[in-house]
């Protein structure tokens, strides 16, 4: 009996080490669900905005007060060379894409302007902003069909997609469509991320193929061994990575 006592205990104790404590009440409030609750209406109107609002206004002044200006200083240069290493890498597909419409410094300036606009008006001054693999795809496809099907100007054409998309995310908001988040799969969300990656792949198989020109036979030979060697080296690159 003594031993099947033991026995008990020591698998209560067990038990114990496994089961995870409990959170605070100050971690209870500040991890607020964005989950509807049973019965609520998937399309309500503002209700979720109005929810956001409310978990972030007691941290909103918080998160701008500091103890240090080293804490300003390491910020703005940790979030000036975030900014600068997306903005380089995409910087070459921008400028082919667009023929030198946006670079570097667009990139670099439109980034900066809506991370103030959105420190300021979303409550998240912790949030960095930047230019990601799906953006250079928009801006290099949208600067295509303002070309070549639309035949307009690059930039007022982009200034109207960009109104309608802003107009529409808002509606989007404010009617709760994003409640449909929770009855979907993160098939939807892989699907996509297979679709930025595919075309990435495809894009850089072509750039290092494409200068080699092998259907053109009076291409010069110093022309086409510069192109092998590019394209070595990017075999050697990803073979690396």
């Amino acid at each position: 009996p003594n031993q099947n006592s033991t026995n008990r205990e020591d698998k209560e104790v067990d038990n114990n080490a496994m089961t995870p404590p409990e959170s605070s009440s100050s971690q209870d409030d500040i991890a607020v669900s964005t989950r509807p609750s049973e019965g609520a209406p998937t399309f309500a109107c503002c209700t979720g905005i109005w929810n956001d609002l409310k978990a972030r206004a007691p941290y909103y002044i918080d998160d701008w007060k500091v103890d240090s200006p080293m804490v300003v200083i390491n910020a703005v240069v940790y979030a000036f060379m975030v900014q600068l290493i997306p903005a380089l890498i995409f910087a070459e597909l921008l400028d082919r894409q667009t023929e030198g419409k946006l670079a570097v410094a667009e990139t670099l300036m439109s980034s900066g302007i809506i991370g103030l606009i959105y420190a300021v008006f979303a409550g998240q001054p912790l949030v960095i902003m930047g230019v990601t693999g799906p953006v250079a795809i928009l801006l290099g496809t949208s600067y295509r069909l303002a070309n070549d099907v639309f035949d307009a100007d690059y930039f007022p054409f982009f200034w109207w997609t960009c109104v309608w998309a802003g107009i529409l995310h808002m509606v989007s908001a404010m009617i709760g469509v994003v409640n449909f988040v929770w009855q979907i799969t993160p098939f939807t969300l892989q699907i996509f991320e297979l679709f930025i990656a595919s075309a990435f792949i495809y894009s850089g198989i072509r750039d290092l193929v494409t200068p080699i020109k092998l259907i053109d036979e009076d291409t010069d030979p110093a022309i086409r061994s510069s192109a092998y060697a590019g394209l070595l080296i990017g075999l050697m690159t990803t073979g690396i990575c």
